[in-house]
């Protein structure tokens, strides 16, 4: 089975049309569930037009194991088909489809009404893609936003000549991200990309929720859940806005070169990310990279390395100095000083150099460029 990787854009709707979208949503659930139990008991009732317009394939597919499984009590929100066009000339998408984006005026059009509007950002993303990818678009309506889905089949670069690029991905239960570009042409390597991607310290929020629900359960008064309710919601919009943030930067770094792409990951153990206050956010956020990367059509690998041992000997480091963002380690033979997440980061380039891409004469020019690097390095 292919994979495929996609891209998703939400779009809030206007209030004068919410209650237009509440009540599609419900109709549409509605000739749903009974053009599927038709299907399923060899019923005869004539909604087919109706679901042929407006379900997918990919749709049929999800309520089908859905109905499988017995509960017909699951709400599931409609997958319609789209139309792009800019300037009244379809680019993307079928004719038939019932939602229309408009690219030139920015509008989303259902029913011959405007629904919601489009920044240009996305307007702007939606076309670059488009001209980068043979995609195919699917639309989601919940009863406050739309979700626009852009997705294709995942297509493995070959590596074969230069240049290329080699992203490294450290996670760290504690620092969050460090990121390294590696770009490598025939005239030799060079770092592209140093980037250190922190989450926000929810410790001082943990502190207020945890007095809050004290006096919620001593009390029982309703204004300590509203405040609870709401803090939660603020860690959650802080942790989402954290994972775009790395997927942003994944991916302003691999449109810039335009080259075939490898992206390694130095993803924690589950033991070693368990009881920590990050270990759904940096989960989530390496999950978004896989996605990102598929969608990119750049390969992916997870291996673990050691931050330890020495980039240019292998032998085992001692640590040199440690501050709260650092973690310095000295190696005795080389007498290289390195930052432990950056370390790990040329450890996991040079085994894609040696084993991956199996190319050790890469592999030594890279290692003359670490020892010519300036430690500590993007901090």
């Amino acid at each position: 089975m292919s994979k495929v990787g996609y891209r998703l854009w939400s779009f809030e709707v206007k209030k004068d049309n919410k209650e237009l979208l509440r009540e599609f949503i419900e109709e549409f659930r509605r000739k749903t569930w009974l053009y599927l139990y038709s299907q399923r008991f060899s019923i005869d009732l004539k909604i087919n037009k109706y679901t042929e317009c407006y379900v997918p394939e990919l749709s049929r597919v999800l309520w089908n194991n859905v109905l499988a499984k017995g509960n017909g009590s699951i709400k599931i929100n409609p997958l319609l088909r789209v139309r792009i066009v800019e300037n009244g000339v379809i680019v993307a998408g079928g004719r038939g489809g019932p939602v229309v984006f408009d690219l030139s005026k920015r509008e989303v059009r259902f029913q011959r009404k405007v629904i919601a509007l489009m920044p240009e950002s996305t307007t702007r993303a939606i076309k670059e893609d488009i001209q980068r990818f043979k995609l195919k678009f699917i639309v989601q309506f919940t009863e406050k936003k739309i979700r626009l889905i852009a997705f294709h089949d995942y297509r493995r670069p070959i590596i074969d000549s230069m240049p290329f690029l080699i992203i490294t991905i450290d996670v760290n239960s504690r620092h969050g991200f460090t990121v390294r570009g590696f770009l490598f042409r025939s005239s030799g390597v060079s770092i592209v990309a140093r980037l250190s991607l922190r989450p926000c310290n929810h410790s001082l929020r943990w502190k207020e929720i945890r007095k809050l629900q004290h006096l919620y359960d001593v009390s029982g008064k309703y204004e300590y859940y509203k405040l609870l309710k709401a803090i939660h919601s603020r860690i959650k919009r802080l942790n989402g806005e954290f994972k775009k943030r790395v997927v942003h930067e994944l991916r302003k770094i691999i449109r810039c070169f335009n080259v075939p792409t490898v992206i390694i990951v130095d993803v924690p153990y589950d033991w070693g990310l368990r009881n920590t206050s990050l270990q759904r956010t940096l989960l989530k956020a390496v999950k978004a990279i896989r996605n990102m990367a598929y969608y990119e059509n750049c390969i992916y690998i997870e291996k673990r390395a050691s931050g330890k041992k020495c980039p240019l000997c292998g032998s085992w480091m001692r640590e040199y100095k440690k501050t709260r963002h650092t973690r310095l380690y000295q190696c005795n033979q080389c007498n290289l000083i390195i930052d432990r997440d950056i370390n790990t980061c040329y450890r996991l380039g040079l085994w894609v150099l040696k084993c991956f891409l199996k190319k050790p004469e890469l592999a030594k020019v890279f290692r003359e460029k670490i020892k010519h690097v300036k430690v500590p390095d993007g901090f």
